[in-house]
């Protein structure tokens, strides 16, 4: 009986601790405010609907540097981990691009602002 409790207290604090790593879209959204003052329509950076498994660089009409122009080329394409290192440290994942956006160094806001992305379309 008493290993039975043990095993059924320690399934319990697996199923808290996914739920409080679970990704949060709403979150995500209000992290994104910061990224509209570059990404939205006529803005200096691309629009980001459907940037979720596009191509890199792919942005009909927008003038990428040569860096994502080189990874369009590589077709190398925004993943869940793409992102993630991405909005980490673009310059570190992509050197020379254009964005003058440091990064977002939280964990838990950059795993919500993707899954808010992969919700364009």
């Amino acid at each position: 009986m008493r290993a039975q409790t043990i095993l059924f207290i320690g399934l319990l604090g697996t199923l808290n601790a996914s739920s409080a790593t679970a990704q949060d879209v709403d979150n995500g959204r209000k992290v994104f405010d910061m990224c509209l003052a570059c990404h939205e329509a006529g803005g200096p950076g691309p629009v980001l609907n459907g940037i979720y498994e596009r191509k890199m660089g792919a942005v009909k009409g927008f003038e990428y540097s040569e860096t994502f122009t080189n990874a369009n080329a590589e077709a190398k394409t925004w993943t869940e981990e793409a992102l993630d290192q991405f909005l980490a440290a673009p310059q570190t994942y992509l050197p020379d691009n254009k964005m003058a956006f440091g990064a977002v160094t939280d964990t838990k806001e950059r795993k919500d602002l993707i899954a808010f992305l992969k919700t364009l379309r």
